[in-house]
C-alpha cells in the first residue's frame, strides 16, 4: 500500500537543488595495470631503530623534528615508516628541506607504496608556494610512472600550472588509459579550467553534453562549485552551442545555479514539507537566466526545452507564466509535464484554461498529475470545476491529488463528488476524499462519513479520517454496545 500522502509533488527536484556532490579518487586503490615496472623482491621487516620511534612518536603528538631527524626515517627499510613520516611533512623544522627530500622519495624510492605516499605532501607544497617546485617531478610521475602512483601525480597536477601541465592532462585524459587515470585527469584538467576565469570556463563547456568518462556530469559539478560568475559564459553557451547535448547541459546547469529562494518556493516549502531535512537557499534567484531560458523554450531539441521549463519553475518570475502555459501543448510529453510541474511554483492562475485542458485532455498520467497540482496550488475558484473533473479520471495519482486539493478550495460543488469516491478502489484516494469532504461539510457529507466510519471493510487509516472529520464537523461518533465494550476493556 502506499504511504498516506503529504502534499509531495513528485519529480520537482528540491529548490537550490544541487547541494555540491564531492568525488572522492582513492589513490591507494590504483588502476588496471599499465606497462609493469618491476617490483622490488620482498624485504624482511626489520625491527624499529629506537631513533626513529621516537621521531614517529613525536609527530604522532604534532611535535615538531628536524630535517635529519625527517632524513633519518626516510632512510629506514621500513616502507610503512617511510610512508608515515612523509604524510607528518608539515612538522619538519625545514620545509624546503624536506620537500626536496620527499621529490628524491617519489623518483627513487624502490616501493610503489612509498611513492605514492610523497605525493600528499607534495600536492600540499604545490598549493603553498614551497620550494623547490615540485611541478616537474609530479610531471614525469604522470608520464612515467604506473598504477596509483602515477594517478595519484595526476590528481596533485590539479594544483600546477602551464601549458606542459595542461598537456600533460589533456594526453592522459584523451588516451586509451585505465579508466581510473583517465578520469583523474579529467577532474584535475578541469579544476585547472574553472580558475582560470573566463577563459577556462569556455573550455569547461566543451565538456557539457558529453557522456564518456562522465564529462559533462564532472564539468557541472566545477561549475555549480564556481556558481554564479560563470553565469554569461553558460548564457552564451545555451544560445550559441551547436551541439543539442551541450545546449541541454548548460540549460541545467544555469537552471541550477540561478536558483533561488522565492515567497512562492518558500510558501510551497513550508505547506508540501519537501524541504524538509534540507537545506535553503538564501540567496534570491538570479533572473539574468529569465530571458535566455524562455528563449531555449524554443528550441528543436526537446530536452533543451524541457530543462529551460524546470530552470523557469526555479527562477519563479512571472515573466515565464505565459509562455509556460504555451509550453503545455507541446509536441513533446516531458516538456509538457515539466511545464505543468514548474507552473506549481509560479502565479498561474492566468494559464488556468490552458492547466484545464492538459487534465481534461492529455494523455500523459504524469502531465495531469502536475498540471492538477498547478490547479491547486492557484487557489483560485476557477480551478475547482476542473479539479471535480479530475476526480473521474482514470490514474488513481490524479483522482487523490485533485481530492487533496478539492478541500482546501472549500467550494460546496465538491462535496458530492468527493463522496462517491469514498468507495474508490485506490485506498490513497478514499483516504483524501475523506479528508477533504470533512473540511466542507454539511449534512450530505456528515452522513456519508458516518457509513465511512462504520463500515467494517475499510482500512484503519480511512476510518480514522472520517472520525478525524466528523469531530471537526462537531459530531463525537455515537459507538455501538460492542464498540462500547471494547473501549471499557
Amino acid at each position: 500500500m502506499k504511504n498516506m500522502r503529504d502534499r509531495r509533488p513528485r519529480g520537482l527536484w528540491a529548490l537550490g537543488l544541487l547541494a555540491p556532490v564531492v568525488l572522492l579518487c582513492c589513490v591507494a586503490s590504483g588502476c588496471r595495470e599499465q606497462p609493469k615496472q618491476a617490483q622490488p623482491a620482498p624485504q624482511k621487516t626489520a625491527e624499529r631503530p629506537a631513533a626513529d620511534a621516537e621521531v614517529l612518536a613525536a609527530l604522532e603528538k604534532g611535535e615538531q623534528v628536524s630535517l635529519a631527524q625527517f632524513k633519518h626515517v626516510l632512510a629506514s627499510a621500513s616502507p610503512q615508516d617511510r610512508s608515515e613520516v612523509l604524510s607528518r611533512l608539515a612538522l619538519v623544522e625545514d620545509p624546503s628541506g624536506a620537500v626536496a627530500l620527499a621529490i628524491e622519495v617519489l623518483e627513487h624510492d624502490p616501493d610503489f607504496s612509498v611513492q605514492a605516499s610523497a605525493v600528499m605532501p607534495l600536492t600540499i607544497a604545490l598549493r603553498q608556494g614551497l620550494k623547490p617546485d615540485p611541478t616537474a617531478a609530479l610531471l614525469r610521475a604522470a608520464k612515467e610512472k604506473a598504477g596509483p602512483v602515477r594517478v595519484a601525480a595526476v590528481q596533485a597536477l590539479a594544483w600546477a600550472k602551464g601549458p606542459e601541465v595542461e598537456a600533460v592532462l589533456e594526453r592522459a585524459r584523451a588516451s586509451e588509459n585505465p579508466t581510473e587515470l583517465r578520469t583523474q585527469a579529467l577532474k584535475s584538467l578541469m579544476a585547472i579550467y574553472a580558475r582560470q576565469g573566463l577563459t577556462g570556463w569556455r573550455k569547461l563547456t566543451g565538456f557539457l553534453g558529453k557522456t564518456k568518462d562522465d564529462q559533462s556530469a564532472l564539468a557541472a559539478i566545477e561549475f555549480t562549485v564556481t556558481g554564479r560568475p560563470t553565469v554569461p559564459v553558460l548564457i552564451e553557451t545555451l544560445a550559441t552551442g551547436q551541439d543539442a547535448h551541450q545546449r541541454e547541459a548548460a540549460a541545467t546547469v544555469l537552471a541550477t545555479i540561478c536558483a533561488g529562494r522565492t515567497k512562492t518556493s518558500l510558501a510551497f516549502g513550508k505547506r508540501a514539507k519537501y524541504l524538509a531535512g534540507m537545506s535553503e537557499r538564501e540567496e534570491p534567484p538570479d533572473l539574468r537566466a529569465v530571458e535566455p531560458l524562455l528563449r531555449a523554450l524554443n528550441d528543436p531539441y526537446y530536452p533543451v526545452r524541457e530543462a529551460a521549463a524546470l530552470g523557469l519553475g526555479f527562477l519563479g518570475d512571472a515573466r515565464a507564466v505565459e509562455p509556460l502555459g504555451k509550453a503545455l501543448e507541446d509536441p513533446a510529453m516531458p516538456v509538457r509535464r515539466r511545464a505543468a510541474s514548474a507552473l506549481i511554483l509560479l502565479p498561474a492562475k492566468p494559464v488556468i484554461p490552458a492547466l484545464a485542458r492538459r487534465v481534461r485532455t492529455d494523455e500523459s498520467a504524469a502531465v495531469r498529475e502536475f498540471a492538477v497540482e498547478a490547479l491547486g496550488w492557484t487557489k483560485d475558484l476557477a480551478a475547482v470545476q476542473p479539479l471535480i473533473d479530475a476526480l473521474r479520471d482514470s490514474d488513481a495519482d490524479v483522482r487523490a491529488v485533485a481530492a487533496d486539493f478539492l478541500g482546501d478550495l472549500g467550494d460546496k460543488r465538491a462535496a458530492e463528488p468527493l463522496t462517491r469516491l469514498f468507495n474508490d478502489p485506490e485506498v490513497d484516494v478514499r483516504w483524501a476524499a475523506v479528508r477533504s469532504a470533512g473540511k466542507l461539510g454539511g449534512e450530505q457529507v456528515c452522513l456519508a462519513l458516518l457509513n465511512v466510519y462504520n463500515d467494517s471493510e475499510q482500512p484503519s487509516q480511512v476510518v480514522q479520517a472520517a472520525d478525524d472529520a466528523l469531530r471537526r464537523m462537531g459530531h463525537l461518533v455515537t459507538y455501538s454496545a460492542s464498540d462500547k465494550e471494547v473501549l471499557r476493556k
